[in-house]
């Protein structure tokens, strides 16, 4: 048992003062945050990835590669970028906070071993354990590839265990000290797991076992108690909903950008980039209907004389148009994009229809517009072509629809 002199550096009186017991606990909690602290830097973090495995990680095509297959997780998180993103924040936060957690509970437990190792050592073993655990999970899961809800699911029964653990050693010490501690890890449980489910399961398992601990524990109020536990789950449910709230926000100004870069803002069609990142869907679709992949190219004839004759608004209003033609010419499951300045290209699954066909009905859909009227006739020409997905790529297939491609026929 340690002795400390009273009065070698405070009167006695003023150890005694309640306000001086709150301003050392405050000294106390301040000093275990800085030990934790220090202690994660010293934490084995992934190392970081070097050029050459970014360049490796990229997706790349070649003229002997096919056309790619997009993986499951990309198509969700086209489907759903908020839960994407949020999937992301989980996946690089939670072993980072598993660290910060493990370091602290080491540290305070390892404090107390030396301490008070005769009263509460043998006690204090087991969160010390159980912290070293949580910084070595920290790094399994950051240098492994598990999927965030895994991730997510597993914070979320370590936290779970972590407050029953606590609510314990404070039944055994009949203190209300552990029982502080659980509450604050029942507040930030939920918005690192940045899931509703998750944040769910362990306020109800949390709340419980800090009520039932504090209905054992002599030292504290079971009614105040209760009503704390639960203070803390509503905490970390507004905490929960602040941070998904400003990632949804987050996700929906990317997606904007995004539908902004891949979005002609003349045509309204899709740009070159937009295309392309839609292709391996259309291919994926294609292979798994066993049918084949067609890209069909429009292109408007001496578009560079009408803009030295009529000027560049007319221009413009005669790619609008030709736009607008060239769609309804095709079947619906096409995707059309301003490949060039002159040039269309519309990749879609099925069998690449009549080229002369299609011809005619773009001059058609041209001559009822009326955006020639009263000057020279606008003319395009159209070319196509198709080709098995797992046989060729997006540039071959683009190369064989070119019009200055030979006919294969």
């Amino acid at each position: 048992m340690s002795v400390v002199l009273a009065g070698a550096v405070f009167p006695s009186d003023i150890l005694e003062e309640p306000w001086f017991g709150t301003f050392g606990l405050f000294v106390a909690l301040n000093t275990v945050i800085y030990l934790g602290l220090t202690a994660a830097k010293f934490v084995p973090w992934p190392a970081q990835v070097q050029p050459r495995q970014v360049r490796r990680l990229l997706p790349h095509s070649h003229e002997d590669e096919t056309m790619p297959t997009p993986r499951k997780a990309a198509l969700r998180a086209l489907e759903d970028p908020a839960r994407s993103l949020r999937m992301r924040a989980a996946r690089q936060t939670i072993p980072i906070a598993l660290a910060l957690v493990g370091a602290l509970t080491s540290v305070v437990s390892l404090i107390y071993l030396l301490l008070y190792y005769a009263a509460e050592g043998p006690i204090m073993i087991v969160p010390l354990a159980f912290g070293v655990s949580l910084v070595v999970l920290s790094m399994i899961m950051a240098r492994r590839p598990i999927r965030p809800k895994a991730m997510i699911w597993a914070w979320t029964i370590l936290m779970i265990s972590l407050i029953a653990e606590t609510c314990w050693r404070a039944v055994v010490l009949d203190s209300a000290v552990p029982l502080g501690v659980t509450l604050i890890i029942l507040v930030f449980t939920a918005p690192i797991a940045l899931s509703w489910s998750a944040g769910i399961v362990a306020a109800i398992a949390g709340t419980g076992a800090i009520v039932t601990a504090g209905a054992i524990v002599s030292v504290v109020d079971t009614i105040s108690w209760s009503f704390a536990a639960l203070s803390a789950a509503l905490s970390s449910f507004v905490l929960l909903y602040l941070r998904v709230i400003g990632m949804d926000r987050i996700a929906e100004e990317r997606a904007r950008a995004d539908a902004l870069a891949s979005t002609d803002p003349l045509t309204g069609t899709f740009t070159r980039t937009g295309l392309i990142a839609l292709a391996p869907s259309i291919a994926a679709a294609a292979e798994q209907s066993d049918d084949e992949v067609t890209a069909i190219m429009c292109e408007i004839q001496d578009l560079a004389t009408l803009n030295a004759d009529y000027g560049f608004d007319y221009g413009g209003a005669v790619i609008a148009a030709t736009a607008r033609s060239f769609r309804s010419a095709l079947p619906e499951r096409a995707i059309v994009s301003r490949w060039e300045g002159d040039t269309f290209l519309a990749v879609m699954t099925g069998h690449c229809p009549d080229r002369e066909s299609v011809q005619r009905q773009v001059i058609d859909n041209l001559v009822t517009s009326g955006v020639a009227l009263g000057k020279k006739p606008v003319t395009v020409k159209v070319s196509g072509a198709s080709s098995n997905p797992r046989q060729t790529t997006l540039e071959a297939l683009i190369a064989e629809a070119s019009p200055s491609a030979p006919s294969r026929g």
